[in-house]
């Protein structure tokens, strides 16, 4: 049965520039797992002293980490297993290293993208509990004792605000049961709820831009490690957010596997990949320098995301807090409207 030992990429990248760092200065691979074993913890640890075991009884350190249930993915698997066979462990090391940097540079950008508007809206939420459950509940008994004929959007405040004051301990369940159960979702269909998120009008340009970067970016270091043309698309397909992407990929791979070259396979999807990015993959297979073309559209790729960025959080800050200010100054002129009535029936005439 295979032990599951989970890692986090930022882990993995720690434990694989270590393990080369060792091994490119000459020494044994044993050694150089002890050393690391004397130095890690958690589940690091856990995966070094499983490795350093299996490794110890004559089996390839691919045969190690693949015995390791979630531990490594795939494609790392994959160019593990052709470095051992190659002879070029500590170059492809090397390669895996940039492979899994751009994985947490992809992650990272995603959840830049994600930030702003979650924090904006949990600010709000924030701002509207406080007045649920302090504000409304203070005025609203003046306005009782006063015996104040107060609007109709008041009264459905005072409502909504006594149903959530009597019920707090059944809002605070649910509100945990559903933080938990989105937990879980992401957690499980993390895939899905991207897509998703990246299907709204605003995120579509950026989940084109993220899916060419990560594809052009991957693909060369893949290409780079000497992995085939067919495979190294296959993995590139596997990691993009759109299903229109990933099925692009895969069309192009099928393309290449008839004797077309990459440049014609992408031509059969020019909705997805951009003219500019044909013609540099042709321009690249036609020199001998594929690996190049492709690490210079990941790096134009990269800068669009960048600047994307910067024009989503300037679109959507000022949205946002009108969408929020229009909301609360609703909610603070029904609160507001009964006492000015208020004081305009106590004012002497």
């Amino acid at each position: 049965m295979r032990k599951t030992i989970n890692l986090r990429t930022k882990e993995k990248i720690e434990m694989l520039d270590n393990l080369r760092t060792l091994l490119v200065a000459g020494i044994p691979i044993i050694t150089a797992l002890d050393e690391l074993i004397e130095e890690s913890k958690g589940p690091v640890h856990k995966v070094l002293l499983s490795v350093r075991h299996d490794v110890s009884e004559g089996k390839s350190l691919f045969s190690s980490l693949d015995a390791l249930e979630n531990t490594m993915d795939k494609v790392t698997l994959n160019l593990i297993k052709s470095a051992e066979q190659s002879g070029s462990l500590e170059e492809t090391l090397k390669d895996i290293i940039i492979f899994l940097k751009r994985s947490e540079e992809f992650s990272s950008k995603i959840k830049a993208a994600l930030l702003y508007p979650t924090m904006v809206v949990a600010l709000f939420l924030g701002i509207l509990l406080i007045i649920l459950y302090y504000v409304i509940p203070r005025i609203s008994s003046v306005f009782y004792k006063l015996k104040v004929d107060i609007p109709i959007t008041t009264r459905v405040l005072i409502i909504v605000s006594n149903f959530f004051v009597e019920n707090t301990v059944a809002i605070l369940s649910g509100l945990l049961f559903i933080s938990v159960m989105v937990s879980v979702l992401y957690h499980f269909k993390k895939r899905s709820l991207q897509t998703l998120t990246f299907s709204l009008p605003l995120m579509r340009n950026l989940a084109k831009k993220l899916d060419l970067a990560r594809f052009t970016g991957d693909f060369e270091v893949l290409l780079r490690s000497g992995m085939p043309i067919n495979q190294a698309l296959d993995y590139s397909g596997d990691v993009v957010l759109q299903k229109k992407t990933a099925n692009a990929i895969k069309k192009s791979a099928e393309a290449v596997g008839e004797g077309a070259s990459l440049a014609d396979g992408l031509r059969k999807s020019k909705n997805v990949f951009p003219t500019s990015m044909i013609r540099i993959t042709e321009v690249g297979e036609k020199s001998g320098s594929l690996e190049q073309s492709m690490s210079t559209l990941a790096e134009k790729f990269n800068k669009d995301i960048d600047e994307n960025l910067k024009t989503i959080t300037v679109v959507l800050e000022p949205v946002l807090l009108i969408i929020i200010g229009i909301f609360v100054g609703s909610i603070m002129l029904s609160i507001i409207a009964p006492i000015y009535k208020l004081i305009g029936e106590i004012t002497p005439r």
